[in-house]
């Protein structure tokens, strides 16, 4: 069984594929063997109420993560925080399209300065 996280972003998706490439860049023990980042795709119809419904009112694309080590599934709420960081808290990141990953309440180091050793 595949488990997935739906991430909603309010930034262009340009912008969003950039911060991807530079999360894989970042932290290549991560998203080459634990987790696999898709392409952000231009977010339809239906995406976008899912993204309102879970409080991002501005989505402009999705993409996701997509859990490649089943022995690695206690670091989804990481992950997630990885993610906030990285997009700056533009972004939305549901389990399996429907609960929402919330992570801690702590500020967020930007990717650039999160150690990959962490993981």
């Amino acid at each position: 069984m595949a488990i997935d996280i739906f991430s909603y972003s309010s930034k262009s998706l340009e912008e969003t594929n950039d911060l991807l490439v530079q999360l894989q860049a970042t932290h290549p023990n991560i998203f080459d063997c634990k987790f696999h980042l898709s392409a952000a795709q231009v977010i339809n119809e239906v995406s976008m109420e899912i993204a309102l419904e879970a409080g991002l009112e501005d989505a402009k694309c999705i993409f996701l993560v997509r859990l490649l080590d089943k022995s690695s599934g206690g670091d989804l709420t990481q992950v997630a925080e990885l993610l906030r960081s990285c997009f700056l808290n533009q972004i939305v990141i549901l389990f399996e399209n429907e609960k929402p990953i919330w992570g801690s309440k702590e500020e967020l180091t930007p990717p650039s300065l999160v150690r990959a050793e962490k993981w």
